[in-house]
C-alpha cells in the first residue's frame, strides 16, 4: 500500500464521505560512470550516465457498507541519460539490434543490452490502484511493486527488479487461524508486456501471469515462517481477457519442460505455458537478535520422488541468507548482512533442454516485465555473494558492502571456445548510510566495482581477437523522502 502523509490528510468538500490523502514523494537520483547498473530499482532503468525519478501522487478513501474503497494515482516518472557503452548487437532479423545477442530463439529473454541509444523517459503506473477492503479480505487492482519470500537482494519469484505488473489481486488481511499455524494467501492475475527493444513481432507482446503466494507462521514455533510461490505465464493477445481467462492457471496448469521430442505435428512443442515453483522458510530468533531465510525455486516439475532426491538441481535455483543485529548503546544497532544466490544450470537429462533459469520455452520474453527480470535482480545464468555491516542509529546509519557477481554464466558456455577465463564477473565494494532530518529522509549508497572480461571478452576467444576487457564503473544512488 502506498505511504501516506497524515498531516496532508483532509476532507474532500463537495464528496463529504471522502478523504483525501497525499502519497508521500521520493526522489532518487543514479549515476552510473562506464556501464549500466541497477539492481532492485523498479521501473527505473539506471544506464550509463544520470537517472533521475521522481514518485508520488494523491487519492481517495471511502468507506461504503463496511468496506474501505481506496483509489490511488501515483505514477513514477524516470529520465535516463542513457549514455552510449559497449554493447554486443544481435544480428537476427526481426529483433531490435539492442536485445540481448545472449539470449537467441531457443534461449530467448526479453532482456536488451540497451533500452535504445539516446535519452529515455518513462512513465510508470507505481503505487496507482483500487483497493477494497473489509476486516479479513482485500482485493483490487494495482501496479506496485511487490517482494514474494524472504530474500532482500533476490527474491527469485517477485522481486522490485522490473516494473510493476498490471495485475488483479486478492488476499486476506488478517491470517486465517488453523492447527498448523497462522495462514496468509495472496492471489494474483496480471498482463506482461515486452519491451520495445525485442522483436518486432507484434502478435506476442502480451503474455498472461497467474501467480499464488501461501504463507504459513507455524503454531509450534511462531518466529518459524513456511511459504510457497507458483507462477505460470503464457502467451496472450489481449490484455485483460488474458489476465482473467488464466487467473487460475496457477492452480489447474502443472506441465513438465517438454524433452526435444515432445512437439505436435507442425513442430511446435507440446506445452502451453512455463511456470515457476518456490518454497521458502524464514526463521527468527529473536533473543539472540538473528535471522536465517532461504529460498529453492524450480522451473521444471520433478516427475517423481526419486527425481527430487538424486537430480534435484535440475532447473533449479536458490537463495540463502541471514541477518544479525545487536543493540548498541540506547536505540542503536550493530547489523550484519550476508545473502548467497546462485541460478546456474547444469545438464543433468538428455532429452531435456538445459534451459537459463527465467528463459520461457514457451513465450520467447521469458520471465520479464518491459525488458528486465521479474525475479532475481541479477538475472538469468547468475551467481551471487553479498555482505554487508551497518551501524543504525535513530537519527542516521552507515555501513559498507562488499558483493560478487557472475554475470549469465550459462550464455557463456554457448560461447566459441568457452574457457574458464571468460567468466564475466564483477566484484563490487561501497558505503551506504542515510540521515533522518525534521524534514526529510535521505540516503546515499556509493558502489566501486571491478568488472572481469566484460561480456566474456578475453584475449584471443574473442570474437575479432579482441583484448582482454576489464572494467571499472563507479556507481553513485541517492534517495530524499520527505517525512
Amino acid at each position: 500500500m502506498p505511504t501516506l502523509w497524515p498531516s496532508l490528510t483532509a476532507r474532500i468538500p463537495f464528496l463529504p464521505k471522502a478523504g483525501f490523502f497525499v502519497v508521500a514523494p521520493e526522489l532518487r537520483y543514479t549515476y552510473n560512470s562506464e556501464l549500466p547498473y541497477s539492481l532492485n530499482d523498479g521501473p527505473m532503468w539506471a544506464g550509463r550516465g544520470s537517472t533521475a525519478t521522481i514518485s508520488g501522487g494523491a487519492g481517495i478513501q471511502r468507506t461504503i457498507r463496511g468496506l474501505s474503497v481506496r483509489a490511488v494515482i501515483a505514477p513514477t516518472v524516470d529520465i535516463t541519460r542513457n549514455k552510449p557503452f559497449v554493447i554486443s548487437p544481435t544480428a537476427i532479423s526481426g529483433w531490435s539490434p539492442f536485445a540481448s545477442r545472449f539470449h537467441t530463439p531457443g534461449q530467448s529473454m526479453d532482456l536488451p543490452a540497451r533500452f535504445g541509444d539516446r535519452g529515455l523517459s518513462r512513465v510508470d503506473a507505481g503505487r496507482s490502484g483500487i483497493h477494497v477492503a473489509s476486516s479479513s479480505l482485500a482485493f483490487g487492482v494495482t501496479a506496485d511493486n511487490e517482494v514474494w519470500g524472504p530474500g532482500i537482494r533476490n527474491a527469485l519469484i517477485m522481486s522490485a527488479n522490473a516494473p510493476g505488473i498490471p495485475r488483479l489481486y486478492f488476499e486476506n488481511r488478517k491470517p486465517w487461524r488453523t492447527r498448523l499455524g497462522d495462514f496468509t494467501a495472496r492471489l494474483v492475475a496480471g498482463t506482461l508486456t515486452e519491451s520495445l527493444y525485442f522483436d518486432s513481432d507484434s502478435t506476442n507482446d502480451l503474455r498472461s501471469l497467474s501467480g499464488a503466494l501461501f504463507t504459513l507462521r507455524t503454531r509450534f514455533d511462531t518466529s518459524l515462517t513456511l511459504g510457497v510461490a507458483r507462477v505460470v505465464y503464457a502467451g496472450h493477445a489481449k490484455a485483460v481477457a488474458g489476465a482473467l481467462s488464466s487467473a487460475f492457471d496457477w492452480l489447474t496448469h502443472w506441465e513438465y519442460i517438454a524433452r526435444d521430442t515432445d512437439t505436435l505435428p507442425d513442430g511446435r512443442l507440446d506445452q502451453s505455458d512455463d511456470q515457476l515453483l518456490s518454497v521458502f522458510a524464514r526463521w527468527v530468533f529473536p533473543t539472540a537478535g538473528f535471522e536465517v531465510y532461504g529460498e529453492w525455486a524450480h522451473m521444471d516439475l520433478p516427475r517423481n520422488v526419486a527425481e527430487v532426491l538424486t537430480t534435484g538441481h535440475h532447473s533449479a535455483a536458490y537463495t540463502i541468507g541471514f541477518q544479525w543485529a545487536q543493540p548498541r548503546r540506547s536505540r542503536d544497532v550493530l547489523r550484519l548482512q550476508s545473502e548467497f544466490t546462485y541460478l546456474e544450470q547444469s545438464r543433468v537429462f538428455v532429452d531435456r533442454p538445459l534451459l537459463d533459469f527465467y528463459v520461457g520455452r514457451v513465450t520467447p520474453q521469458g520471465y520479464t516485465q518491459r525488458g528486465q527480470s521479474i525475479g532475481a535482480a541479477i538475472g538469468p545464468g547468475g551467481s551471487s555473494q553479498f555482505v554487508a555491516v551497518d551501524y543504525l542509529a535513530f537519527k542516521w546509519q552507515g555501513g559498507i558492502h562488499l558483493g560478487r557477481i557472475r554475470w549469465e554464466n550459462d550464455a557463456m558456455y554457448r560461447e566459441h571456445a568457452p574457457n574458464f577465463f571468460r567468466h564475466d564477473v564483477s566484484v563490487l565494494g561501497g558505503l551506504r548510510g542515510g540521515v533522518r532530518t525534521p524534514l526529510t529522509d535521505l540516503g546515499a549508497d556509493v558502489t566501486f566495482a571491478y568488472r572481469y572480461n566484460y561480456l566474456f571478452q578475453y584475449g584471443g576467444a574473442n570474437p575479432g581477437l579482441l583484448r582482454t576487457v576489464d572494467m571499472r564503473n563507479l556507481t553513485i544512488a541517492l534517495t530524499a523522502t520527505p517525512r
